[in-house]
């Protein structure tokens, strides 16, 4: 007898990946709560709420110019409907679309295609503003931050009015993404984002709590930056936006992080022995994978010190992937070694799409990589584990374990 169990992956062009597991295994299912995508309206509302404050209001009252930044294809949502709305009150306010620029902030991540422009943007969008994407050899407006120099996109700091947009998920360092972190490292030079990202290290950077040194330095650099309007998101296993947050950067951060927190939160159901992580939706690239262990360093010790082996189950139909400064080549790239987290636990990672000598470039030869989920489960009864106990994590890289 088997237990059959069907998981999303491959995000941006979903597929069903069927995964079958004995049915003598127990097996618990973790998905992120069900909740409605907003309509358009309600995005529109949260935006012009966000423009009544004064401080707002006055520097867009004085624009001509507008820079929109969204980031890339390593976050979930689709931007179209945030972007047709925020357009819509920026031509209200007679900047017309020939003056609005859109510029994807990439930080050390790859260059986007046109297809996956026109998903991320929409291709309505891409045909009314102009649309650029952020480069590590772009012009740099240059600030000082504590005695550095620190570089921003001039197309961004030369806009009268400028804009945003971030998705806030768990980050491994950052506490969660958003934030500043869409002007430093989204639009930054290469040194700076080497120094913030250094620090990490050294321990500086906490999954879940933003209430760390290496997001304080990306918050610090955009508000130097003169970002006017932040809009940040949360959306559900769909990659649906659910919740807006929009206005100045501290407050609003600080209250996307509690809506994201509280949603992304997994009550635990038992002491597993076996931990499955989808790495959906980030499991586009091999270098993406690693947000998926946000699971394991939010797991109580108690549970922790339960589980065996970790599974994580990722398409990386892009492969390895590319990031500037973590990445082979990338400035604080090392030879892989053996991971803290997983002391004393196997690892196996199920991708149908990854080579051996790809997988190694990112994880110790200690852990396996199978291309067949049959051979993940062979691993498995060939540890000897008598009992199994088994947590299935649908959407890994952006739950994490409850914390109240």
């Amino acid at each position: 007898m088997t237990n059959n169990i069907t998981t999303i992956w491959n995000a941006w062009m979903e597929d069903s990946c069927e995964l079958t597991f004995p049915n003598s295994w127990r097996l618990t299912n973790y998905y992120l709560p069900h909740k409605n995508a907003l309509s358009e309206e309600e995005i529109k509302l949260r935006l012009l709420f966000a423009l009544e404050n004064d401080a707002i209001r006055s520097k867009l009252d004085s624009a001509h110019s507008a820079c929109i930044i969204v980031d890339d294809l390593t976050r979930p949502p689709s931007w179209e409907l945030v972007l047709k709305c925020m357009i819509d009150i920026l031509n209200g306010r007679d900047i017309g679309c020939d003056s609005i620029l859109i510029l994807v902030s990439i930080a050390g991540h790859a260059q986007m295609s046109d297809a996956e422009l026109s998903w991320k943007i929409g291709s309505h969008i891409r045909r009314q503003v102009k649309v650029v994407q952020h480069s590590l050899n772009c012009k740099f407006n240059w600030f000082d931050y504590k005695g550095k120099k620190v570089g921003i996109n001039s197309l961004f700091c030369d806009a009268d009015f400028r804009v945003a947009l971030g998705t806030l998920i768990p980050h491994p360092f950052a506490g969660f993404s958003g934030g500043g972190k869409a002007v430093m490292p989204g639009i930054s030079d290469l040194e700076t984002i080497h120094r913030n990202h250094f620090q990490v290290l050294f321990g500086r950077g906490k999954v879940w709590d933003p209430d760390n040194p290496v997001r304080k330095q990306m918050d610090d650099i955009a508000e130097m930056s003169g970002l006017d309007l932040l809009v940040n998101v949360v959306c559900n296993a769909s990659r649906e936006i659910i919740s807006v947050h929009a206005g100045s950067l501290r407050k609003t951060f600080a209250e996307g992080v509690i809506f994201a927190q509280r949603y992304f939160a997994m009550r635990l159901q038992s002491k597993h022995n076996v931990v499955v992580l989808n790495v959906y939706p980030k499991d586009n690239e091999l270098l993406q994978a690693d947000n998926a262990f946000n699971i394991i360093d939010t797991l109580p010790e108690e549970y922790k010190k339960m589980v065996k082996v970790v599974v994580m189950v990722a398409h990386c139909r892009k492969g390895l992937g590319h990031q500037a400064v973590f990445g082979p080549g990338g400035s604080l790239y090392k030879s892989p070694s053996p991971l803290q987290k997983l002391v004393n636990r196997k690892m196996i990672l199920f991708s149908p799409t990854l080579d051996e000598e790809t997988f190694y470039q990112v994880f110790a030869n200690e852990y396996k990589l199978v291309n067949k989920w049959s051979d993940a489960i062979e691993l498995l009864y060939s540890y000897n584990m008598g009992s199994y106990d088994i947590g299935m994590f649908h959407q890994a890289s952006m739950q994490t374990i409850n914390r109240w």
